[in-house]
C-alpha cells in the first residue's frame, strides 16, 4: 500500500478514487459541457471535413487537443502544489482561490450564436473559453496562468479563416518555386520561376496544393512548440528552435519538389508518386531534426518563459 509519511503514512487514494471524488464534487459541470458539446457537433463535422482532408495542412489541429492533456498530465504535481499552496493562504471564498463566472457566460453566449450561424472559428474559440472559464471559477487565476501553455495549444486548434490560410500557402509555393528553380539550373540549365510555376526547359511545373510546404510548415511549427513547451525553454531557446524548424520544414520539402522536378523526364511515375507523399511523411524527420538539435540547446534544465525559478 502506498502511504504519505507527511499525512501520518495514510494512504494515498488511488487515481480512481480521485477521480471518482471529483466527479462526486465537480460532476454538476457535466450538465454545462454535455449540452455545450452537443452544440459543437455541428461546427465539428465541418472541421473535420477540413482536418481530414486529403493532405490538410490542419490536420495536426485534432491531436493538439492530446499534446495540451500531455502537458498538464506532466505538470499535475506542479498544479497540485499551487492549489495546496493557495488552500493553505487563502480562505476557499477568497477571490484568489475562485473567480467569477463572467467568462463561461460570455463563452456560453457566443457559441450558440456561433453555432446557429456556421461560424466555426468562433465556435471553437467559445468553447476554449468555457473550459478555461471552468477552470477560472474553480481554481482561481493562479491555476489559469500556471496552465497557459495548453491553453495556447488548445487556441491553436481553432481553424484559420481560409483567405488567411490560402495567402499563407500561396506565398510559401512562390518561395518554394524561386528556390528550386535556381538550385535545379546547375542540373538542368535555364530555369525560371513565376509566380508558383517552375519553367524548365522542357516543361512548366506548379508547385500547387501541399507542394509549397505549408502542410509541412504548420504541424512542425505546432510539433515544436510542444517539444519546448514541455522542456520549459527559456524565450531566445523558444524562438531559436520555431526559427530553425520553419527553416528545417522548408527545407525537407524542397529536396522533394527539387526530386521530383529532376526525375519528371528521366521517370514521370517516380515523379508522380515523390509528388504524392503525404506530408506527415516529411514532418517526422523535421521534427526529429528540431530534437535532435534541441539536445545541444538544453544541456542544462532551463525556466521556461512566463515563469519564475524556484
Amino acid at each position: 500500500m502506498i502511504t504519505n509519511a507527511a499525512e501520518g503514512n495514510q494512504p494515498i487514494p488511488k487515481l480512481s478514487d480521485r477521480l471518482y471524488r471529483l466527479y462526486r464534487m465537480q460532476g454538476h459541470w457535466l450538465l454545462v459541457l454535455i449540452p455545450l458539446i452537443l452544440i459543437l457537433i455541428r461546427p465539428l463535422r465541418w472541421s473535420w471535413g477540413i482536418w481530414f482532408s486529403y493532405d490538410s495542412p490542419l490536420l495536426f489541429q485534432p491531436f493538439l487537443l492530446l499534446l495540451a492533456g500531455i502537458l498538464v498530465w506532466e505538470r499535475r504535481y506542479d498544479l497540485l502544489g499551487i492549489n495546496n499552496e493557495m488552500t493553505f493562504l487563502y480562505s476557499a471564498n477568497s477571490a484568489r482561490m475562485r473567480g467569477s463566472l463572467w467568462l463561461v457566460s460570455l463563452s456560453c453566449i457566443a457559441l450558440i450564436i456561433a453555432a446557429l450561424a456556421m461560424v466555426t472559428p468562433l465556435a471553437m474559440l467559445s468553447f476554449v473559453g468555457i473550459v478555461v472559464g471552468i477552470i477560472y471559477y474553480l481554481y482561481g487565476m493562479e491555476i489559469v496562468k500556471a496552465l497557459w501553455q495548453p491553453i495556447l495549444l488548445l487556441l491553436l486548434t481553432i481553424p484559420p479563416p481560409g483567405n488567411q490560410l490560402a495567402f499563407l500557402s500561396s506565398f510559401l509555393q512562390t518561395i518554394t518555386a524561386k528556390t528550386v528553380s535556381a538550385t535545379l539550373r546547375p542540373f538542368l540549365g535555364e530555369t525560371h520561376s513565376i509566380g508558383s510555376f517552375i519553367l524548365l526547359p522542357s516543361a512548366q511545373f506548379p508547385i500547387g496544393g501541399s507542394l509549397g510546404g505549408v502542410s509541412v510548415v504548420l504541424p512542425t511549427l505546432a510539433l515544436t512548440l510542444w517539444w519546448v513547451f514541455r522542456k520549459r525553454l527559456q524565450l531566445p531557446q523558444t524562438l531559436l528552435l520555431l526559427f530553425l524548424s520553419l527553416v528545417i520544414s522548408l527545407f525537407i520539402n524542397g529536396i522533394r519538389v527539387f526530386a521530383v522536378c529532376l526525375m519528371l523526364n528521366r521517370s514521370p511515375d517516380m515523379a508522380r508518386m515523390l509528388a504524392y507523399i503525404p506530408s506527415w511523411a516529411l514532418v517526422l524527420p523535421s521534427f526529429l531534426a528540431i530534437i535532435f538539435i534541441a539536445r545541444f540547446l538544453t544541456t542544462k534544465p532551463a525556466v521556461a518563459f512566463g515563469e519564475e525559478e524556484g
